[in-house]
């Protein structure tokens, strides 16, 4: 049965649409003609850009004849997912709030909840999309993905190639808007939608089976009517909506709408400067030596080229003579009058100068692996043995602090977002079998009363992000030795500038200590005023030893006879 649409319903379509269409004007206005040369230049398979035709195997590689910005974008994707979320490791934990007690109770629902969202990561598609998704970061500067409930893998990870969505963010510079435009075939969108939800064209074409694709919208912003006192999908805080437009541009209406307690989108930037919407990353640093460098290698083949098989002159007598062969071996046929006549190259490139490309080639590919970040991300993906974030830090220091604040953005606004992504969808499948609605164990346990309206702390612990931490370890040591050089030169007093415990604590946490062999501060007194006491009961004991020993010297001492002792006493009786 065909749902008949409202005239409100066409409204809503049209605002969305003109919303939509400001996001994208402003998107092309300033990016998107640099994310094309991106792609040509550095990741020709990767983007979706208008134009382009879905599903298409047509090659995109024209531009590349030096595949290293490919190699280099997809080493530092690796490196970045072995670094930071590697699936081979745990890469975050669970914390207790400071205003939550330590119960054993606390301890042991946490650490259930950290084991079991692990389980339920390593069996979704977050790795793999995660990897798509730092090389799209490190390509464009900017990259987009969408978590939602899956009925089979509990949640369900979408990567968005550059090119085919927009953002926009709030007055605090945080992403809280995305919108995106795909191409559907009306049996893919009766499948989405229902066909009942079709306008009346697009649901005689799905019943007919036309593969002529139709463009479907979808925009998710924040919702102005959010009412938390009501459970509907309307009063959520942030609102979903599909709508359907034909390629001449015309608004055909709303498919769907839906909402979410909260924003369904990751989008992590790898450097945000001003204002910008937009991130800009590696692939901006080397656009133009990947450029230089395709077109470096064009003149290299050119002039081996040249060299291997160079055009020749040869002298006019011998036009009309079937030619020259310049096949190896091959005899070119002259008159005896014509003896001595030869051709000969007309130009042959210097060896030296196919030298001189092939180490300006060389510098290109090296400018493009230290815009990427190759070494420090070889050292981690290469590496024989599983290498600590200290060693890490050690080797690539310099690097590592370039890195800190992308390593910290993309805790923020990637990692922690996955993480609420999936605590939400493990409990929307939970809650119902706490209350024995369905059937099956929930994934996660009913929290404690201890826990309740309190919100769960998340600590990274990847490589990456305990190297980040581990780079201040140097500060602190220098510091030490310095002192320590001070104390050497006779400022005894200069060790009394430095607090031992607070500088054991910055240290443990910045090598990823582990907590469990930590004592607490509580511990730490405890064991400090045994100490003070036992060292008082030395003293008392040391000082009663030295009275008893005194006193025994005194009595075994002659008070006769001339002695310094027999003059003291006549001095008291006289």
């Amino acid at each position: 049965m065909a749902r008949e649409r409202s005239n409100a319903e066409y409204t809503e379509a049209e605002r969305l649409h003109k919303k939509y269409t400001a996001l994208k004007n402003e998107r092309d206005k300033s990016w998107t003609t640099v994310y094309r040369d991106q792609r040509a230049y550095i990741s020709p398979y990767s983007g979706q850009f208008e134009g382009d035709i879905t599903n298409s195997g047509q090659r995109r590689d024209q531009k590349i004849n030096n595949p290293k910005p490919i190699r280099s974008s997809e080493r530092l994707a690796a490196g970045m997912i072995s670094g930071m979320a590697s699936k081979s490791r745990p890469w975050f934990e669970l914390l207790r709030p400071k205003d939550a007690p330590d119960t054993m109770n606390v301890r042991r629902w946490i650490y259930a909840l950290q084991e079991s969202m692990r389980t339920v990561l390593a069996k979704s598609n977050a790795y793999s999309v995660m990897e798509q998704t730092f090389h799209s970061e490190g390509v464009y500067g900017t990259a987009s993905l969408s978590g939602v409930p899956h009925k089979d893998t509990v949640i369900h990870f979408t990567p968005y190639p550059c090119g085919s969505y927009t953002l926009d963010t709030n007055s605090d510079g945080i992403v809280d808007t995305f919108a995106r435009c795909e191409s559907m075939t009306p049996r893919q969108m009766a499948q989405k939608f229902g066909i009942e939800n079709l306008c009346p064209s697009t649901r005689l074409a799905a019943e007919r089976g036309d593969m002529t694709r139709v463009l479907v919208y979808h925009l998710i912003e924040p919702n102005p009517d959010a009412d938390m006192r009501y459970v509907t999908s309307m009063s959520m805080p942030w609102r979903s909506t599909y709508w359907e437009s034909s390629y001449s541009g015309e608004t055909k209406g709303v498919l769907r709408r839906s909402g979410f307690n909260s924003f369904p989108i990751a989008a992590p930037r790898w450097n945000v400067t001003d204002n910008n919407v937009y991130g800009t990353g590696p692939g901006h640093v080397a656009l133009s030596k990947s450029r230089e460098l395709q077109k470096l290698e064009s003149d290299k083949m050119r002039m081996i080229s040249h060299m291997a098989n160079p055009n020749r002159t040869a002298p006019i007598s011998l036009k009309g003579l079937g030619g020259g062969s310049i096949v190896p071996g091959g005899i070119n046929w002259v008159p005896d009058n014509l003896i001595g006549v030869a051709m000969q190259p007309t130009y042959v490139p210097r060896a030296d100068g196919v030298i001189a490309v092939r180490s300006e080639i060389a510098e290109c590919e090296q400018d493009i692996g230290e815009a990427f970040f190759e070494d420090l991300f070889l050292m981690i993906t290469a590496s024989d043995r599983d290498m600590t974030a200290y060693e890490v830090a050690r080797r690539q220091e310099e690097k590592i602090s370039l890195l800190g604040p992308v390593i910290e953005r993309n805790e923020t606004e990637l990692l922690d977002r996955i993480i609420t992504l999936t605590f939400e969808a493990m409990l929307e499948q939970s809650r119902p079998r706490w209350m024995g609605l369905l059937p099956g164990q929930p994934l996660i346990p009913p929290p404690p009363e201890e826990l309740e309206n309190i919100t769960l702390d998340v600590g990274y612990i990847g490589i990456l992000s305990q190297a980040r931490k581990a780079v201040a370890t140097s500060s602190i040591e220098r510091a030490f030795d310095f002192t320590a050089r001070m104390v050497q030169a006779g400022f005894q007093d200069a060790g009394d500038k430095l607090n031992p415990d607070m500088a054991q604590n910055e240290y443990y946490d910045a090598i990823g200590a582990p907590p469990t062999i930590l004592r607490s501060d509580e511990e730490v007194a405890a064991i400090r005023d045994q100490r003070a006491q036992q060292q008082q009961q030395l003293m008392a004991m040391q000082q009663g030893q030295a009275l008893a020993d005194g006193a025994k010297t005194l009595s075994e001492t002659p008070t006769g006879g001339d002695t310094a002792l027999s003059a003291v006493m006549e001095g008291i009786q006289g």
